[in-house]
């Protein structure tokens, strides 16, 4: 009989029935071990087909990108007026408002209408609060001028009356931004002055 070595044997079994003329080994589970694949990493040739094959579903999507972008632009003009002269009144609404006007900017920069993005963060910087820091006239500019970039597939800020259309609205928040602020300081001065009537003797 051939003998194997304790030492030699051991690692690889799981036990061993020795007899008086042979000895039974019962090796190890290795299921694991040949159920193992070995998967081969991406070349970079394998990359540069995968970023070919989304380049293209991109192409592909690419005539549908304006009419998306024109169904957000009208959504968020329609929701703006929903509201009317009051504007959103609560907190929430506010935020809603401000959900509508991130999705316009972001599929805005994501298909190329630079304009647009540039309005619709202006517009979203007045909405982030859980208030609105201006009156709606100008938060209804902003949803009319994105709505009308956007249909007349204006993308890039070199257009002249595009470009004017954004500095309007810039000037405009700004008039209005700075006049509220000088309102509520007037407010918390009187609000003061009531509360300690002595001081302003």
């Amino acid at each position: 009989m051939v003998e194997i070595p304790a030492a030699a044997a051991a690692p690889h079994l799981e036990s061993q029935e020795e007899y008086s003329d042979h000895a039974v080994l019962h090796p190890k589970p290795r299921l694991r071990e040949k159920a193992l694949v070995k998967s081969q990493r991406p070349t970079p040739t394998d990359d540069a087909d995968m970023i070919a094959r989304a380049e293209r579903a991109v192409d592909a999507l690419a005539p549908s990108f304006g009419k998306w972008m024109a169904q957000s632009a009208a959504t968020l003009l329609e929701s703006v007026e929903g509201f009317g002269e009051a504007g959103p009144q609560s907190p929430e609404e506010v935020e809603a408002l401000h959900l509508l006007a991130q999705d316009v900017r972001g599929q805005a920069k994501q298909f190329g209408y630079t304009v647009a993005a540039q309005m619709a963060t202006g517009l979203c910087d007045h909405l982030a609060h859980g208030e609105v820091d201006v009156p709606m006239v100008v938060v209804r500019r902003y949803a009319e001028a994105i709505a009308s970039v956007v249909r007349a597939e204006v993308k890039d800020a070199p257009n002249d009356i595009a470009r004017e259309l954004v500095r309007q609205l810039g000037v405009l928040s700004a008039e209005f931004r700075s006049r509220r602020a000088a309102e509520k300081a007037q407010a918390a001065a009187a609000e003061a002055a009531k509360d300690n009537p002595g001081e302003t003797e």
